[in-house]
């Protein structure tokens, strides 16, 4: 939006302030390109005298926008050719995004040369749509992302994200939240999630 760059300074301003790297964020709808190319160029500056990396992440609604998968966040970044503007990858929002009809192990792929961090986050389709599992456990072939992670030279960060009171629609809109999950439920998936990317 016209005011996007002045809402982004703040929350760069803020990622600095707690020693915080890397920020992520949605791009923009596809119909906002010209716009946003305006503004993620003014962001990257202000980013860079703070120092700090802004990561675009894939859509997980029927959005499209500008980073909407690997292959399409891949040609934006190499276009847009900015040395602190990245890729956060998140494999649970192509599943919902593209509602199964692509492959987060094959999608991946393209956005892996620029991709910083990643959001490792399963999830398995329900007679509701999306629902979050422990990793592992879904409808994502981890096995083979992480075969491929471990054969990569740089490797990007990862962080397990398991937003355990979010169903998505089968078009991946948001269901109202659930109740909080116990917090000791919450612990035993976290617990099994690490277990199953460390072995």
């Amino acid at each position: 939006s016209p005011d996007a760059t002045e809402a982004m300074e703040r929350r760069l301003t803020y990622a600095y302030r707690v020693g915080a790297r890397y920020l992520a964020t949605k791009s923009a709808p596809e119909s906002r390109r010209p716009l946003f190319v305006e503004n993620m160029r003014r962001v990257a500056d202000i980013a860079s005298d703070l120092n700090v990396m802004v990561l675009l992440e894939n859509p997980s609604d029927a959005s499209r926008d500008v980073v909407d998968d690997g292959p399409t966040g891949a040609a934006f970044l190499a276009e847009l050719a900015l040395p602190n503007v990245a890729f956060n990858y998140d494999f649970g929002n192509l599943m919902s995004h593209l509602q199964g009809r692509a492959r987060p192990e094959e999608d991946c792929l393209a956005a892996l040369p620029f991709c910083v961090h990643l959001h490792i986050k399963d999830v398995c389709r329900t007679g509701d749509g999306w629902a979050h599992t422990v990793i592992g456990q879904g409808d994502i072939d981890y096995r083979s992302i992480l075969g491929i992670l471990s054969g990569l030279e740089d490797r990007p960060y990862l962080s397990i994200e398991m937003p355990t009171r979010l169903i998505r629609k089968p078009d991946g809109t948001p269901l109202p939240p659930l109740p909080p999950m116990p917090f000791g439920e919450i612990e035993w998936m976290l617990r099994e999630s690490v277990a199953f990317l460390q072995g």
